[in-house]
């Protein structure tokens, strides 16, 4: 055990030193937090910590919540609860109807219907939002977030084609299936000639 703390210590000072060369993108549990709240954490509740720099994929997902050009502190704080453990990265990812993340981002796009009252009030924008595929291959729908400002209406959308999502191959990890998140980015874009054509309600 002393062992183990000795090791979470060093890497903590090493990725302090990284962090005042660098300044990354810190995520801790899947959430983005500040060098500051990094520093308050306790070495013993460190389960583990990943520094991402050079693996484009990891760092092309990161991007949507913030800056990743100097890399990803990835850090897993430990859980009483097993259920509630996720991981971004795992021996054998998740697959999707035999593909990847952009084959399910391929799909959510041929199932969105862009609600009437977005388009009345010219609601458009980027939707972000973080899933989780449990260890079963199902999206849990109790533990999606939003990382946006699009609003409900859109939000609502999104959770309605994830109900309906066909079931995924989980990923695994030791030869263990487990929870994988992941986040997808997805564009609502009112067609121009229909803005300039049409007045927006209201007006």
């Amino acid at each position: 055990m002393k062992r183990l703390i000795i090791l979470v210590v060093m890497t903590l000072i090493s990725v302090k030193l990284f962090a005042e060369e660098q300044k990354p993108l810190y995520v801790v549990n899947n959430r983005v937090v500040s060098a500051e709240e990094v520093a308050k954490i306790a070495p013993t509740d460190i389960e583990s910590m990943t520094v991402v720099k050079t693996d484009t994929d990891l760092l092309v997902q990161y991007a949507e919540l913030g800056d990743t050009s100097n890399g990803v502190i990835l850090i897993k704080l430990k859980s009483d609860d097993k259920a509630d453990v996720e991981y971004v990265s795992t021996d054998v990812a998740p697959t999707f109807m035999g593909g990847d993340l952009t084959t399910f981002r391929t799909w959510v796009m041929q199932n969105i219907r862009y609600p009437k009252e977005a388009i009345e009030k010219r609601m458009q924008g980027r939707v972000t939002v973080k899933f989780i595929v449990d260890k079963e291959g199902y999206i849990n729908m109790n533990r999606l977030n939003f990382f946006d400002k699009c609003g409900a209406v859109l939000h609502d959308e999104v959770i309605r084609v994830f109900e309906k999502s066909p079931r995924w191959t989980p990923g695994m990890d030791d030869g263990e299936p487990v929870a994988v998140s992941f986040i997808l980015p997805i564009d609502f874009t009112i067609p121009a000639d229909y803005v300039e054509n049409t007045p927006a309600k209201g007006e």
